[in-house]
């Protein structure tokens, strides 16, 4: 069976977790409950309400599976000392906003969705701290991989890398790449 997903998905046969993979469920579903939540409010649209409705418990389940990806994959990869700093305030902030979604689930059970007032501010405040809080927890989780190179085989930079360049060339910044092409143009002054 392994070898059957390695031919038809050799990318994902090569994670050593799913987690990057079932991460960005969560991320979507439950940015997407907040935009329609305000939305719903603004417009007056039970409709609206009813798709953030499911936005969030589809969203909730996603954070559920993608923490627990997150603890095996924490198990699964290597990483030194700063690393695992990293690693841990990313776990808190999922923790942060499992919980968080959590509770905005059951309150939403339990009344029906039927807020006013003050109950309704405290509601939209949790759901906003709770996408801010994500934000910060996928800001982490893309600095183990891109910063770090947590979770990814280390590719040797040779020459011919990205099509015929040299890694120095490759690893130059936007400036950098400016300037050569404008000191290599021939131009009067």
């Amino acid at each position: 069976m392994q070898e059957l997903i390695s031919n038809i998905l050799p990318g994902l046969a090569g994670m050593p977790n799913l987690h990057p993979m079932v991460v960005h469920f969560p991320i979507a579903l439950l940015s997407s409950f907040l935009l329609l939540e305000f939305l719903s409010i603004f417009l007056k649209s039970e409709s609206l309400k009813t798709g953030a409705t499911w936005m969030l418990y589809l969203g909730t389940l996603g954070t559920v599976v993608a923490v627990l990806a997150g603890f095996r994959a924490a198990g699964a990869v290597g990483h030194d000392e700063a690393v695992h700093a990293i690693m841990e305030t990313h776990e808190h902030l999922g923790l942060t906003v499992l919980l968080i979604s959590i509770v905005l689930s059951l309150w939403r059970i339990l009344t029906a969705g039927r807020l006013k007032g003050t109950l309704r501010l405290i509601y939209l405040a949790l759901a906003v701290i709770m996408v801010i809080t994500m934000s910060f927890g996928a800001d982490y989780g893309g600095l183990m991989v891109y910063t770090h190179g947590v979770g990814i085989k280390g590719m040797e930079s040779s020459e011919g890398a990205a099509h015929g360049q040299s890694a120095e060339e490759v690893n130059k910044t936007p400036q950098e790449i400016e300037k050569a092409e404008h000191d290599s143009t021939p131009h009067k002054h």
